[in-house]
């Protein structure tokens, strides 16, 4: 993650055991191409640090010349190169204060979608995959569990994400977990939306 009281990037280790053979990748991308141009500054910094504590990082790095808004985008490897954590942030440039209108140029990015249904026992399960096909990143997808008669949303239920982020050509794979009894003889229907996203029709998308 990146501290936003200082802008140092910290690993926080919740584990009982220390980290060894970590690493975290970090990207500035430029708005202005859609985070689809190369990287304006890539960076891998060595990982370790004892247990049940915030590692820290030292500052962001960044380079010299900053737009108007960037992202910075964060991921955690294990000593196999496995993705343990990921996060994405926006930030304005120097010059421009706190305007963060750029986010609204942001071209749509219209994504492809895989639905499978198995569940078990008395729990609805449904494996959902987004894949990113543009060239341009897509922001904040969110989906949501609903019934498809009423359109009413299904609560509570367990998503193993949300709100995700994908690069281009990137995908995700996100598990949907609720009670059965809770769509009360109704379909599931599983809706996407964000930030300037929209999906393919999948076929099967009412399960």
């Amino acid at each position: 993650q990146m501290d936003e009281a200082n802008k140092h990037l910290q690993v926080i280790n919740n584990k009982p055991e220390a980290l060894a053979g970590y690493t975290a990748h970090v990207e500035i991308l430029n708005i202005e191409e859609g985070a689809a141009g190369p990287p304006m500054l890539t960076k891998d910094i060595p990982v370790s640090g004892p247990a049940d504590t915030a590692i820290d990082l030292g500052p962001t790095p960044l380079p010299e010349r900053l737009p108007w808004l960037y992202f910075v985008k964060l991921e955690l490897r294990d000593s196999d190169g496995k993705i343990v954590s990921r996060n994405l942030y926006w930030k304005p440039g120097p010059a421009n204060g706190q305007d963060l209108t750029p986010l609204d140029s942001l071209p749509k990015v219209t994504l492809d979608g895989t639905i499978a249904r198995h569940d078990e026992g008395d729990r609805l399960r449904l494996t959902v995959t987004l894949k990113n096909p543009g060239d341009a990143l897509a922001l904040m997808a969110h989906l949501q569990l609903r019934r498809k008669s009423t359109n009413q949303r299904i609560l509570p239920v367990f998503y193993s994400d949300s709100y995700i982020w994908l690069s281009p050509g990137e995908s995700r794979t996100i598990t949907i977990d609720a009670t059965k009894a809770d769509l009360k003889g109704d379909t599931p229907l599983v809706v996407l939306d964000g930030w300037n996203v929209d999906v393919t029709p999948v076929t099967n998308a009412d399960c």
